[in-house]
């Protein structure tokens, strides 16, 4: 059966963009970028249009804790950014600011059974100092929740987890030092200037070679329309030439 096939991992394409590893974690940045639709080329990036069918352009946060063994006893989490958070943090970390706190809690899907929706949380914080004073070795934090809760809306038709409703199902932190925090969103960034470039190249050569197309088929049919006067006049010409035989 073909689910049974196993699949070839080193002939397999990577949406890996890069990733961090210590003796007991992983921090690992995914590509889920997707292009805007046709109708909005200059969003570049897909921001759940109608049109999109409700796909959105993300970079995926994949985080494990393997410090209590590999395979079933590795904790997973997953968290997911949009491009602009993802230069936002970049942007941190390059112009040196020493205290950051970006956090972000979202709640999607289908209910299950019980009535409860998937639930992400996602902190990424630094403190140049700890609680004595002291300088930081690894002055990031990293912080993933995963874990379910009652979706509720608000006035403005957002969702948001109801109050006391949230069950944490998987957490996992990661320390990480500036340098290494740096390259991580460095090319992230790169990543995502490179996508951003190659649909602003696309869109461009799509309607370079819209124009071009319309330009070939008004010479090739203002062509077609000589062809077919000169045909016109040579049948006139004949006609003519058997009536004067004729008379």
């Amino acid at each position: 059966m073909a689910q049974n096939v196993q699949r070839d991992w080193k002939n397999e394409v990577s949406k890996q963009i890069v990733v961090y590893k210590t003796d007991k974690k992983l921090l690992e940045l995914n590509d889920k970028l997707k292009p805007a639709s046709k109708l909005f080329p200059a969003h570049i990036h897909a921001m759940g249009e109608e049109a999109e069918k409700g796909a959105r352009s993300l970079i995926q946060i994949i985080m494990l804790d393997y410090s209590k063994g590999t395979g079933e006893n590795t904790i997973r989490v997953s968290a997911h950014i949009n491009p602009e958070e993802a230069k936002f943090l970049y942007s941190r970390n390059f112009c040196g600011v020493s205290f950051v706190d970006f956090t972000q809690e979202k709640i999607f899907g289908d209910p299950d059974e019980a009535g409860l929706s998937k639930v992400t949380k996602l902190s990424i914080k630094r403190f140049d100092t700890d609680a004595k004073g002291e300088k930081r070795r690894y002055p990031w934090i990293a912080d993933i929740e995963n874990g379910r809760g009652f979706a509720a809306h608000n006035s403005n038709g957002g969702t948001y987890c109801k109050k006391d409703s949230y069950i944490c199902d998987a957490r996992v932190s990661v320390n990480i030092n500036d340098v290494d925090m740096f390259k991580l969103f460095a090319k992230a960034e790169a990543w995502i200037r490179v996508f951003e470039q190659n649909q602003a190249f696309k869109s461009c050569l799509i309607r370079f070679f819209n124009k071009l197309y319309l330009l070939i088929k008004k010479e090739i049919l203002g062509q077609t329309d000589v062809i077919i006067r000169h045909i016109d006049e040579s049948d006139e010409w004949e006609e003519d030439s058997e009536t004067r035989k004729a008379s």
